[in-house]
């Protein structure tokens, strides 16, 4: 495998600031803005956070929840692969590098029948963060 690329996982967003244009985009940001948002988009932006804010405060601190875009669901589906918490996933990320990339496959799908690419990217700058630098490469958004 290749040397793993930061710069692939950034996952871009919409900017909801009063400036008129985004703020450009920074080296290793892990989100950048790509486009000046709807009123709509970023009232459910506000409302998102406002709402993680709350729901985080009761997660335990190694919740797979904790990583951005994971919710309840998929923490639900990485149970099923016995993978419980963040602890689990970067251990399993250390040893089974493989078939870390397999695993995330099937467990990021959507309803839709569509990998979620931007939980994927999450979860891969999470565990790069977390020492593991032998990891499959991210999806460009």
């Amino acid at each position: 495998m290749n040397r793993f690329d930061t710069e692939l996982c950034a996952i871009p967003v919409a900017y909801c600031g009063n400036a008129p244009n985004a703020p450009a985009r920074k080296r290793g940001d892990e989100t950048y803005y790509n486009r000046m948002g709807t009123g709509y988009e970023c009232m459910q932006k506000g409302f998102g956070g406002g709402l993680m804010t709350e729901r985080s405060k009761n997660l335990p601190v190694t919740s797979l929840q904790r990583i951005k875009y994971l919710g309840e669901g998929y923490e639900v589906k990485f149970r099923a692969k016995n993978i419980n918490n963040i602890t689990e996933l970067v251990e399993y990320a250390k040893w089974s590098s493989p078939r870390f990339g397999e695993l995330l496959n099937e467990v990021l799908v959507k309803k839709n029948g569509v990998i979620d690419k931007r939980a994927r990217n999450s979860i891969l700058l999470h565990v790069y963060k977390m020492g593991v630098d032998t990891l499959p490469a991210c999806d460009r958004l």
